[in-house]
């Protein structure tokens, strides 16, 4: 199978499952949550729906077809620009447990990793930096 450039969006809603390609406006595949006995048939469900939108394309061919569009809800993780927890430890030069504290209180923001270890934006940590650059020289003078 070719690749397939057109987001397709799988949701449970009220107990059924919808498989939706919004950029042709099409929503089918729906279908009892619960019915579902294995991975497959969810999966043929939304092989299903490739299938019509490919037959759709396939039918068209002297029509412009949309451009694909960006999925929504998509998320895209900075991965030049992370740090470790060691790292914010160094930079913030505070100790491992106050960078996990701070974490944890969403004082500063991070994700963890497929490893389940901590990364924090490079951006995020220099804006705390900057800000306890800021207290401390307000407390000196």
């Amino acid at each position: 199978m070719r690749h397939f450039p057109y987001p397709i969006t799988v949701r449970i809603l009220n107990g059924y499952i919808e498989v939706q390609v919004p950029d042709f406006g099409l929503i089918r595949a729906k279908k009892r949550f619960n019915d579902l006995k294995k991975a497959k048939d969810l999966g043929d469900l939304i092989l299903g729906v490739i299938q019509e939108v490919t037959d759709i394309c396939n039918s068209q061919k002297s029509k412009p077809l949309p451009l694909p569009s960006k999925p929504r809800g998509a998320f895209e993780i900075e991965t030049t620009d992370l740090l470790t927890t060691q790292e914010v430890q160094r930079i913030l030069q505070v100790s491992h447990e106050t960078v996990r504290r701070l974490s944890n209180q969403g004082t500063l923001g991070s994700f963890r990793t497929t490893g389940g270890h901590r990364r924090f934006k490079r951006t995020e940590v220099e804006q705390m930096l900057s800000e306890r650059r800021k207290l401390t020289s307000k407390r000196r003078k």
